[in-house]
């Protein structure tokens, strides 16, 4: 191989380390954006204690958050104890990351060793797993094909929104959500799910939903 052979191979090799080092990054911002589960916890006492003679009177007792699936297997979260951990459903949005779909669901299945109530869409191929695998304390289960106990019927959708019952412990419940979709009316569903497992009286979830609406753009 001539030198100006050789220097084309180095260039070539240079550029293919770089590219490399910017998919390594962009594969980290995309892990922040994907499809994730969702987890609510409470905070610890003392973060409603006052710090240095200041009070804090916007600090709130529970918090929300979106726990994705590369934070479960790469243990970011392994610290927490959730009190509910709710889960929607399984595609194969990111098996560049787990490789296979077992894999995938192995991680998605790790926020519910370490929730004490979980939340789980029966109508998805994940339930059975995570049902089985599952070490909470209670489980929830939501859907609309299957028998669950979270579980809608008469579903009506419309361009401005979705309309539905819902039957839970021997009730019914009506659910007006302006979001479009039978997306909205699985997103509805866990969110319900979840204010219930967390102690929210059924009717208040209900009527809270109705105020909801979608993100712009």
């Amino acid at each position: 191989m001539g030198n100006r052979e050789q220097q084309i191979l180095d260039e070539i090799k240079l550029m293919v380390a770089s590219l490399k080092r910017q998919l390594e990054m962009l594969e980290m911002k995309m892990s922040q954006l994907q499809y994730m589960d969702v987890a609510l916890m409470e905070l610890p006492e003392n973060q409603n204690d006052e710090t240095e003679g200041e009070a804090h009177e916007d600090v709130h007792d529970d918090v929300v958050m979106e726990v994705s699936s590369h934070s479960l297997a790469l243990d970011r979260v392994t610290a927490c104890t959730f009190d509910v951990g709710a889960f929607t459903n399984i595609t194969q949005d990111h098996l560049d990351f787990h490789e296979t779909m077992e894999k995938y669901l192995e991680a998605k299945g790790i926020l519910y060793k370490i929730s004490k109530t979980g939340v789980v869409n029966i109508d998805d191929s994940g339930a059975e797993y995570l049902l089985k695998t599952s070490e909470c304390e209670n489980m929830l289960t939501y859907g609309i094909e299957n028998d669950c106990d979270l579980r809608a019927f008469d579903v009506k959708l419309s361009e401005k929104g979705v309309a539905f019952g819902v039957k839970y412990e021997g009730e019914e419940y009506t659910v007006e959500l302006g979001i479009p979709g039978e997306f909205s009316v699985y997103n509805a569903l866990t969110a319900i799910g979840c204010l219930v497992a967390a102690g929210i009286d059924m009717r208040q979830a209900v009527e809270g939903l109705k105020n909801a609406r979608g993100v712009k753009g």
